[in-house]
């Protein structure tokens, strides 16, 4: 009988459970409903980010993620769609790899990754986290590839994010978790790094124009000879994982 695992995360920054729940949030709706304006009791408007990852008994692998980060108000007539914000990163600065131009794509942080050996998938994995989630997956994917760390213990090591925020333009700018040694800052340093130290297990960190993270990252890792899932969940953020 085979197996099905599973792990996601939800980031929310303002659209609490206690907040959905409370009487006066359910009291706005129901006034609201009873006076045929249901469309006018709104959710606080907050970017967010779910990233999830799934294999069921099959071997039939999901790697996704929805992120709307900050709506822009604007649904496309008849499907319900709503379009995000991504244009908010573009940059006015003519000599920019970002800046605003017609045909071009702005800056795209989404990013999902699955590992194939002989045909086989082997991993798959994501994070949400904005800037850092190319550097937080391959982090991950170097820990348990060229490392040999077990997925939950790939996760779980010590995260760096070079560049800061999403807005920073200096890739001097680095951010450690508290928990690498002394002398990696040292070394950085020496190198003319201008380095933050992070919570050794970092979840946010307000640095500059935009929240700094690491992500919250998630990985199922099958063994080639035995078919068993194990399971990678971060730590740093509410996640959940399961073996069925």
């Amino acid at each position: 009988m085979g197996s099905r695992a599973t792990g996601s995360c939800s980031c929310w920054t303002g659209l609490t459970l206690e907040r959905v729940l409370s009487p006066a949030r359910i009291a706005e709706i129901r006034a609201a409903v009873r006076g045929g304006a249901a469309s006018t009791a709104q959710a606080e408007r907050a970017g967010d980010t779910t990233a999830l990852v799934t294999i069921d008994a099959q071997g039939n692998a999901v790697s996704m993620i929805q992120s709307l980060w900050v709506d822009a108000g604007v649904v496309i007539p008849g499907t319900g769609i709503l379009v995000n914000g991504r244009l908010n990163s573009a940059s006015l600065r003519p000599d920019h790899p970002d800046v605003v131009a017609g045909g071009k794509t702005p800056v795209y942080t989404l990013h999902t990754y699955m590992v194939t050996r002989d045909e086989r998938l082997r991993l798959a994995g994501g994070t949400p986290g904005a800037h850092s989630q190319v550097q937080t997956n391959l982090q991950v994917l170097t820990g348990i590839l060229d490392y040999g760390f077990q997925a939950q213990e790939a996760v779980e090591a010590p995260r760096f994010l070079l560049g800061g925020a999403l807005r920073y333009d200096s890739l001097s700018q680095i951010f450690l978790e508290g928990r690498f040694p002394p002398d990696a800052r040292r070394t950085l340093e020496s190198h003319g790094y201008d380095v933050t130290m992070l919570a050794d297990w970092a979840e946010l960190a307000v640095e500059g124009p935009s929240p700094v993270t690491v992500g919250s990252a998630k990985v199922i890792a099958i063994d080639p000879n035995t078919g068993v899932r194990r399971l990678g969940v971060d730590p740093r953020r509410d996640a959940y994982g399961a073996v069925r």
